[in-house]
């Protein structure tokens, strides 16, 4: 198995036990309480779990998985590879700190740190399907 391909699923593992912590604390204070300072923190829930749990794990398998490119170069780019582990988990890290925290102060400033946040998971998204796009052929050759 590549070293990429652990440290996409290692990571994903990470992001699934948190997400799941999130989501207990979110519960427990849903029912206490209501909607208070907790409740800030649903949509990261959701993209810890759907972003960072299972868009890596598929990240991760598919770049394992996808049939080689050549014999002597088995995956397309390896840099790629690192730029969207790189790029997909800096995006997620700096959405669960900014969206909160505009959440419940908002100020322009901080709002538009959203924007490389999702800069970078896009940027992600695209350098996966670059990345793997050559690796998809026909069965003719």
């Amino acid at each position: 198995m590549p070293t990429l391909t652990r440290w996409f699923l290692k990571t994903a593992m990470m992001y699934f036990l948190t997400g799941f912590l999130v989501g207990g604390v979110l519960l427990i204070e849903l029912g206490w309480r209501g909607r208070t300072l907790f409740s800030v923190l649903q949509p990261v829930y959701w993209h810890l779990l759907l972003v960072g749990w299972l868009m890596q794990c598929v990240f991760g398998v598919a770049y394992w998985m996808f049939p080689t490119f050549s014999k002597a170069q088995p995956q397309r780019s390896s840099r790629l590879g690192w730029v969207t582990y790189g790029s997909l988990n800096l995006g997620l890290l700096l959405r669960a700190v900014v969206e909160p925290w505009h959440s419940l102060a908002p100020h322009h400033g901080v709002g538009w740190l959203l924007v490389p946040a999702a800069f970078l998971q896009v940027t992600a998204g695209w350098c996966f399907v670059y990345n793997t796009w050559g690796r998809i052929r026909d069965r003719r050759r």
